[in-house]
């Protein structure tokens, strides 16, 4: 990869964070509004992944972690993990859901606490909405 190649993927990343904190900011409102977003340090799919989820585009979200799985490494790879995990909670996915979770925390665990608080809260969160989400639906039926 050279110089210029990768000061377009830095300024590609930067755009798409950009882009991202005007959405987040818009999106105060929404219900999950608890959410800690994890973003990513280099992968641009990971990045495109965090902003669906904020703009709750699950299916897109779900689609972009796992294209970020198949390349990163690190911090990156927590946030496509993470991601993959939420999403799959979000769609009511939770047996496929499980496992990307376990990875998830598996690897925050290996990252620093923050990160894995992060992880842990935001997991805690979506199954305590998808659990909620189910309970009314069997008390409407």
């Amino acid at each position: 990869m050279t110089k210029f190649d990768k000061l377009l993927n830095i300024i590609g990343l930067t755009l798409i964070l950009a882009a991202c904190v005007i959405t987040v900011a818009s999106a105060q409102d929404l219900p999950d509004a608890k959410t800690q977003w994890l973003w990513p340090t280099q992968s641009i799919t990971a990045a495109q992944s965090t902003t669906s989820l904020v703009q709750g585009r699950t299916a897109r979200a779900i689609a972009m972690a796992q294209r970020s799985l198949m390349h990163t490494q690190g911090h990156d790879r927590v946030v496509g993990m993470h991601n993959l995990c939420i999403g799959l909670l979000r769609q009511g996915e939770t047996e496929r859901a499980t496992p990307a979770c376990d990875s998830a925390l598996e690897a925050a665990a290996m990252t620093n606490a923050e990160t894995l608080d992060t992880v842990s809260a935001n997991i805690a969160h979506e199954r305590g909405l998808t659990s909620g989400v189910r309970n009314i639906a069997r008390v409407t039926n």
